[in-house]
């Protein structure tokens, strides 16, 4: 409820181990099925539907969102209130994050070692050309922030995604403006002096391999370092 503290754990082990997460209508019993249906149906026939079977989409939902956070699984289990690991296992996606990157050959997957990818075209910096072609970013920035506390977190978030989105046009342009030129923001792009001197230092700096000691290393690239490491090693003993 607004303004309710949440308890601390440590200080009262007993109102945090009965506090309801998701409370229920009576008793301060936490939420359960019957009742999320029975309020489901009547906001539904509000709307002129009437539905005789509801599912636990709720639930599963739920479900789904901490397996996406990389939760373990016996932690979805306890948060949900899941009997079975193998009921919960069927609602969840059959393809996570993980096995996608390691199906794609991405090194380090199966430790969810995700936190660096690298690409050429993520190194130049295309923040002069991003604040000449989007200069409204900076004025919206402005804008927000001037409204001081009416504005949202949401809404000051605005601005940074906007510039975000701009950034990446920019840099995947880098690789796909000559290929397909006729693309609007590609076509605006190539007609641009500073994007044009981007894009040919660009192509420069790739092709003498500027980037390419920031590149992880795959599995086999790690054995043969490591082996060569060693050999080393010996050859200093």
């Amino acid at each position: 409820a607004m303004g309710q503290v949440f308890p601390d754990p440590e200080e009262n082990p007993e109102e945090f181990t009965n506090l309801s997460m998701w409370p229920g209508f009576a008793n301060g019993d936490s939420i359960c099925y019957t009742q999320m249906a029975r309020n489901l149906k009547s906001h539904l026939a509000d709307c002129n539907i009437e539905i005789e079977v509801l599912t636990h989409g709720f639930r599963i939902i739920g479900a789904v969102i901490l397996d996406d956070q990389g939760l373990e699984l016996n932690t979805v289990e306890r948060m949900g209130h899941w009997l079975h690991t193998a009921l919960l296992q069927s609602y969840l996606k059959f393809f996570p994050v993980d096995g996608l990157l390691g199906a794609g050959l991405w090194p380090n997957a199966a430790q969810k070692q995700f936190d660096h990818f690298w690409d050429p075209r993520f190194f130049p910096n295309v923040s002069d050309i991003v604040q000449a072609l989007a200069p409204w970013i900076a004025t919206l920035k402005e804008i927000v922030w001037g409204m001081g506390a009416a504005a949202t977190p949401s809404m000051r978030s605005i601005p940074e995604v906007c510039k975000y989105f701009v950034t990446v046009a920019i840099q995947d342009a880098l690789e796909l403006a000559e290929d397909t030129p006729n693309n609007p923001v590609h076509a605006m792009l190539l007609n641009n002096a500073t994007f044009e001197n981007l894009l040919q230092q660009y192509k420069i700096d790739k092709q003498e391999g500027k980037w390419d000691s920031f590149k992880p290393l795959d599995l086999k690239a790690e054995v043969q370092q490591m082996r060569h490491d060693q050999s080393r090693l010996l050859q200093m003993v």
